[in-house]
């Protein structure tokens, strides 16, 4: 009876030290690594780029050459313009600059509310994304039986990395993207080597 539960005890030892099997990876790598990322981050460079080239903008820009040429005409004059001239350049020259600044006010308000707009579908794009990477891990997790997955590509408030140390966990960013449709993950960015040792680097942005 002693030789039964003494084995018994040794048996409940090697369940409590049993290896854990964790696997590690870079959701920023995984993420990048996505044509809907791509795609996305083009498109929203486009629109911002064309902000400029609105309606109100070039109406704005127009009318502050003006204000330059009547400026230069002002100064043009100089001693030898009558008062009465000046008077009515100085006139003209005053309601254009407050028609320019009402415009500017009208393009800074769509400035910044566009980039509102686009900036609100980049943060919905990107959380769509990272659902689905999240969705995929799992899958994955279970599939091969892993007791955690743990994402290495953040820092803490500290500045340093969340993970100070990885040993030989595999590194799955790959098999993540292998996951997906083939038009959607176009490139793995990982040579797929579980990194020894976060301590004193910078993650990869």
């Amino acid at each position: 009876m002693k030789y039964i539960v003494t084995l018994f005890w040794f048996a409940c030892a090697l369940e409590g030290v049993a290896e854990t099997k964790c696997a590690v990876v870079r959701v920023t790598d995984i993420y990048r690594g996505l044509l809907s990322t791509r795609t996305t981050q083009e498109g929203i460079e486009k629109k911002r780029s064309a902000i400029s080239e609105n309606e109100r903008a070039q109406n704005f820009f127009a009318r502050m050459r003006e204000n330059e040429g009547l400026r230069a005409q002002l100064q043009a004059q100089g001693d030898d313009a009558e008062p009465e001239e000046m008077r009515n350049f100085a006139s003209a020259y005053g309601l254009k600059a407050q028609e320019a600044e009402a415009l500017r006010v009208a393009f800074e308000e769509f400035k910044i509310a566009e980039n509102t707009r686009l900036n609100r579908h980049l943060v919905e794009g990107m959380r769509t994304s990272l659902e689905r990477i999240t969705s995929v891990v799992t899958q994955i997790a279970k599939k091969r039986y892993f007791d955690s997955v743990l994402d290495i590509s953040g820092n803490s408030n500290t500045g340093i990395p969340v993970v100070l140390y990885v040993a030989d966990d595999p590194y799955i960013a790959e098999d993540v993207l292998e996951n997906f449709d083939e038009n959607e993950a176009v490139e793995a960015t990982s040579d797929g080597e579980s990194p020894k040792s976060t301590e004193g680097e910078s993650p990869e942005e």
